[in-house]
This record gives C-alpha cells, sequence and structure tokens, in this order.
C-alpha cells in the first residue's frame, strides 16, 4: 500500500506550481498553515486572489481523487 505522503504528492501533481504552492501554504503542508490574506500578501496579491487560486486547485485535487477511486 502507499504510503499517506507519496499518495498526497502524487495528488498534488495535476496542480500546476502556483495552485501546489498556495494549497499546500493554506493546508499546513511543508509550510506552516498561513490564511488567505497571509499568502496574498506573499504573492503581492489580494486575498481574494489567493483564494481564488486555492478554489481551483482544490477542484482539481477532488477531481483527481474522485477519479482514483472509481471502480471498473
Amino acid at each position: 500500500a502507499k504510503e499517506d505522503k507519496e499518495i498526497l504528492h502524487e495528488a498534488l501533481g495535476v496542480l500546476n506550481e502556483r495552485e501546489r504552492v498556495i494549497v499546500s501554504m493554506k493546508a499546513g503542508i511543508g509550510y506552516a498553515p498561513h490564511t488567505f490574506p497571509e499568502i496574498g500578501k506573499k504573492f503581492n496579491r489580494s486575498y481574494e486572489w489567493a483564494r481564488g487560486i486555492y478554489n481551483v486547485g482544490v477542484r482539481k485535487l477532488r477531481k483527481e481523487m474522485t477519479g482514483s477511486f472509481n471502480i471498473s
């Protein structure tokens, strides 16, 4: 069986670099957990921008994970 970390890294692989960093920062994966305003500030953007990128990334992850559990 795959380790949880291995599964997580594979799932994060479907994201582009910006999405991966923002989702990881928000979730505290390899970073201390950040708020959207903190993430926006680090990228010199608004918290709405950070939240939007995060939401796109999470949708991609959900789609990827849902597909992983389909039984053929």
